[in-house]
Formats: C-alpha cells, sequence, structure tokens
C-alpha cells in the first residue's frame, strides 16, 4: 500500500505489521516514536534489502528477515540511539547484517535500550564491530544464537557496566 518501507512506518500505528514485499529498497528506515510494532518480510528470510535501520524513542519493536547491506553508506546497518533517546523491548531476528563501513559496526546500541534482543542472525564483513554496545550503562541485552563472523575489530564489544547475556554465538 505504501512506495517506501519509511512511508509505511510514518503511517503505523500500535501494533502493526508492516510486510515488506522482496525487492532491494535503498532505505535507511528510521522508527521513531513507535510502539507495538513489527516490520517483517514476506516470501522468505533473506529477500528484502534495505540500507539499514535507525531506532529512537520506540517500544516493542521487532524486525524480522532482512539483509541489511551498508555497503556505501556512512551508518551502521543497525542503530538503537540511547540516553533520552533510547529504545525498549526491540527484537531483530533471522536478519543478515553486512557491508558497515570503516568506521561502524553491524549493529550499535547506545546507553539504555533494555530487553534487546538479538536472535538467530548473520552479522558480518563489518568494518569494525558485529555488534558495538557503548555508552554509559544499560541492558540488559540478550545476544542468542547469532553468527558473528569477519569483522574488522570484534564479534562483540562491550563498553562497561552493560548487563549482556551472550547465549550460543
Amino acid at each position: 500500500q505504501y512506495a517506501t518501507i519509511q512511508a509505511a512506518v510514518n503511517a503505523s500505528q500500535p501494533g502493526d505489521v508492516i510486510e515488506v514485499s522482496p525487492g532491494a529498497y535503498n532505505e535507511l528506515v528510521t522508527i521513531s516514536n513507535k510502539d507495538s510494532l513489527t516490520l517483517r518480510t514476506t516470501g522468505g528470510i533473506g529477500q528484502v534489502t534495505v540500507r539499514g535501520f535507525r531506532l529512537q524513542q520506540s517500544n516493542v519493536i521487532t524486525i524480522k528477515g532482512f539483509i541489511v547491506d551498508a555497503t556505501g553508506t556512512t551508518e551502521h546497518g543497525i542503530v538503537l540511539m540511547g540516553g533520552n533517546n533510547q529504545n525498549a523491548d526491540v527484537t531483530i531476528e533471522a536478519c543478515d547484517i553486512k557491508n558497515a563501513g570503516n568506521d561502524q559496526s553491524g549493529i550499535s546500541i547506545a546507553r539504555g535500550n533494555p530487553r534487546t534482543r538479538i536472535v538467530n542472525n548473520r552479522i558480518r564483513d563489518n568494518g569494525r564491530n558485529g555488534i558495538v554496545i557503548i555508552d554509559a550503562t544499560g541492558g540488559p541485552h540478550y545476544v542468542i544464537n547469532n553468527t558473528i563472523v569477519r569483522n574488522g575489530w570484534n564479534g562483540v564489544n562491550v563498553a562497561r557496566q552493560h548487563v549482556i547475556y551472550l547465549v550460543n554465538n
């Protein structure tokens, strides 16, 4: 019903499920001030490519089944803003997150962001870390059952006092 993923996100209401048809979308999708929203692909996992996702001040968000290919951008593949812009209860599931540039990571999580779940993803070939958890304190974060390989620095880099559960990666 919408020409872009961003237009669908902007028009969404709490509880909506946005199903994205197969294809390549040259979009960095911003999810801001949204609650209870699911973005998922149709036609099977790995058939929808986007440039990235940026989340701020959003709660109970699920992103499932996307190829996040940040080639040529100056962004992390997926960014969860922190502090006053933090999110809660974000799930990133069954995605292929790759090719963030030399100074970028596949997933970046800033201060706060309680109950972030990163589950069953491939996180690979990013310039810095597969996953970076930055700033002061935050979490808990759950990193479960992911394949994290060939990133420039670390698979998972956790700063300071974040609470993180690393399980079966």
